[in-house]
């Protein structure tokens, strides 16, 4: 085979896994805005921000509590699966089950236990300390979850992760938005219970569907497995409480200066962000990483995958970038309210801060491959409190826009950071073909934003919209060119 054909079908191979997760995306994103306008409008911003309490709490106490073996998993179960060892496969996957269930039941007991503790820190009252005792349900249902949906990544069987999500999201519009119309904020946690058991379900009944060959495991061997994956865990979930400690602490400070209503109005600003470029970044975690986690003996594989799925991020996502900033007061309109245009400047610098994390999370993939676990934890960590301080100090004189530019600041440096290590450890040089795609996107996405968010002139508008599509039609096409999608929908059509 050529290399312009392997190139041709590495770009397909990450475009595919793009497209099955793009899929769900698309209805998962059709469901949320259902689900977001609904909730905005029977909760208001303070409803929104009651929700966005509760889950950054529980996030944090779920990425404590699960050890990070939902990434650590899926790079062992991807290695036994390549290497084609039957007993390697099903040591690796008890070793996970067991393991969850251990992180699920502690995670559970401390929300018991230090109910009335996390309602002060949250809401500076204890009037939630029962709320957050049953939420303690979530992070044990959460736990299992993921070990099913790492074996599923593992496997790479893409299909299947893309329907639990989308089964996930109907069950929140079928299940929790009747409990928000009837009970109101009362109805939050009985629906965050719902929206945690449904995914447990149907990531189990999807792993039904893989056929693996039971091999008993010694108690010598449990452990000789667990060690590996909870040091490696431990390194990926420290990184990971660094982020959602930080969050939670950014929530916390926006509730305590500026009231409920604010941490909504923050809550939009990010979900919004969240929901529009997951497909990208979901895709590069469920396909890109087992993938580059195989090459991890071939520096030189890893330097040329990298670079590619560079490509594949800034061709997809400068588009959905460009259109975020231009469209955000009518974003945010539809998917929320009027009452939430505090949160319209903020989508527009998380859009700006997004551009480098397109660049950054291939490089950051890197690491967890080569299981440098201390490298990653401490850069992880650093970007964490680098976001957790910009916002501390911009948020003073800014409010909730100093929010999305700390965000937009800390990717900068954090592109840098990962950059250097990526260099050190596989000798990763940016190809002239990212170097090319990133210019332009910064050039684009740069203007659009000064057009929209600065200098707010109608000539600005229109200049900024002319470049926009020309850069949205120039990079379509170059992405045909890689991996022949319009083709392929057009064979598909006819």
């Amino acid at each position: 085979m050529s290399n312009s054909n392997k190139e041709e079908n590495s770009y397909k191979s990450s475009l595919k896994a793009t497209g099955i997760t793009g899929l769900a995306q698309v209805i998962q994103i059709i469901i949320k805005i259902v689900n977001t306008k609904v909730i905005a409008f029977l909760l208001g911003p303070t409803g929104v921000g009651i929700i966005g309490m509760f889950q950054s709490t529980t996030n944090l106490i779920n990425t404590i509590s699960g050890l990070g073996l939902g990434s650590s998993a899926v790079r062992d179960i991807a290695q036994a699966v390549k290497q084609e060892d039957d007993e390697k496969i099903s040591h690796t996957i008890l070793t996970l089950r067991r393991l969850v269930w251990i992180t699920g039941l502690l995670g559970a007991f401390f929300c018991l236990l230090a109910g009335p503790w996390l309602s002060q820190v949250s809401f500076n009252s204890e009037m939630y300390a029962t709320e957050f005792r049953i939420l303690g349900v979530t992070v044990f249902l959460s736990q299992i979850t993921a070990g099913q949906m790492a074996l599923l990544q593992g496997f790479r069987r893409l299909k299947e992760m893309a329907m639990a999500s989308v089964l996930g999201g109907l069950a929140g519009l079928i299940f929790a938005v009747p409990l928000y119309w009837y009970f109101g904020i009362k109805g939050i946690v009985p629906a965050l219970v719902i929206l945690a058991f449904v995914p447990v379900v149907v990531a189990w009944w999807l792993a039904k569907g893989i056929r693996i060959t039971r091999h008993l495991i010694s108690q010598e061997k449990f452990r000789k497995v667990a060690f590996p994956m909870v040091k490696l865990g431990i390194s990926t979930m420290l990184s990971g409480l660094a982020f959602f400690l930080s969050m939670w602490i950014i929530r916390i400070l926006v509730q305590r200066q500026f009231g409920l209503t604010a941490v909504g109005q923050f809550q939009a600003g990010w979900g919004v962000t969240t929901i529009y470029l997951q497909m990208i970044f979901q895709a590069m975690g469920r396909d890109y990483f087992p993938r580059l986690a195989g090459m991890a003996e071939n520096p030189k594989a890893m330097v040329k995958q990298v670079n590619e799925q560079m490509h594949l991020a800034l061709l997809m996502g400068t588009p959905l970038l460009l259109f975020a900033i231009m469209g955000a007061p009518w974003i945010i309109q539809f998917l929320y309210s009027s009452k939430f245009e505090e949160a319209i400047p903020q989508l527009q610098w998380l859009a700006l801060g997004t551009l480098f994390k397109l660049i950054s999370w291939p490089l950051g993939f890197v690491l967890l491959a080569l299981r440098k676990s201390t490298v990653y934890f401490f850069t992880e960590t650093f970007a964490a409190a680098g976001f957790l301080l910009l916002s501390f100090l911009l948020m003073k004189p800014f409010g909730l826009h100093g929010v999305g530019m700390a965000y937009t600041l800390n990717y900068i440096l954090y592109a840098i950071i990962v950059l250097v290590a990526a260099r050190s450890f596989i000798g990763f040089r940016i190809d002239k073909r990212s170097l090319q795609y990133l210019l332009i996107s910064m050039f684009g996405i740069g203007l659009v934003f000064f057009s929209f968010n600065v200098v707010s002139q109608q000539i600005f508008y229109f200049l900024a919209l002319i470049i926009s599509l020309g850069i949205s039609f120039v990079y379509l096409r170059k992405l045909d060119q890689l991996t022949g999608l319009f083709k392929s929908i057009w064979n598909r059509i006819r």
